[in-house]
């Protein structure tokens, strides 16, 4: 999380900078301030994340390697 964060930018070349103090959070403690910003298809969206972590928390924990796509081809 970063407050009051300074963004710079060099358009032709492509880049785009942030800079301020960086500060680690957890989302819950953000939760509060972000809900207000959110509008009605967000929340929506984030009920439905809710939840699919719900019900699907302790089958995806299980299998850590579920996630991985097999390697197709060769580089």
């Amino acid at each position: 999380h970063f407050n009051n964060p300074k963004v710079q930018a060099s358009v032709p070349a492509n880049t785009f900078s942030i800079t301020g103090t960086a500060e680690n959070k957890q989302i819950t403690d953000m939760l509060p301030g972000i809900l207000n910003q959110l509008g009605a298809e967000s929340l929506t969206h984030l009920k439905n994340l809710h939840a699919n972590v719900t019900s699907n928390g302790a089958s995806a924990t299980n299998d850590p390697d579920a996630d991985i796509p097999d390697l197709v081809g060769d580089f």
